[in-house]
């Protein structure tokens, strides 16, 4: 939830908005990089966003309304591939790597979301031409 005007701003809220864009897009992009041989690695990464979105003060109940909201399409799509192949152990793998990818994702999306102003993404997505 957004700071009140009795509390400062954590540090979350006072990081430039470049150095705040730039933390989310190289979070989805390494979590993208990192083999589908290494998911477990994709479980730091979720350490990290989770700890970026503490440090945000992002509340629980915020986090639970939106994977509410993302989860059952997430697991739709990646239930299908291995309830479909009869090689369900790579498949599985992959599965997993790929909700973990998305779910880190999805989650530095929504620090993204609360830091950074809409006004701010703008101007910095201008000044980035964008």
């Amino acid at each position: 939830m957004p700071t009140s005007s009795t509390n400062p701003p954590g540090i979350c809220h006072r990081l430039p908005s470049d150095a705040k864009l730039g933390i989310t897009l190289a979070i989805i992009v390494v979590s993208g990089l990192i083999p589908i041989e290494h998911w477990p690695a994709l479980g730091v990464m979720l350490a990290l966003v989770l700890f970026g979105l503490a440090l945000a003060e992002v509340g629980a109940a915020y986090l639970a309304r939106r994977m509410a909201l993302f989860l059952p399409m997430l697991l739709v799509f990646g239930l299908s591939l291995p309830l479909s192949q009869s090689d369900s152990g790579t498949a599985w793998t992959w599965t997993i790597a790929m909700s973990m990818r998305c779910i880190v994702s999805f989650l530095a999306g929504l620090w993204l979301v609360h830091v950074l102003p809409i006004q701010d993404l703008l101007a910095t997505l201008l000044r980035w031409r964008c």
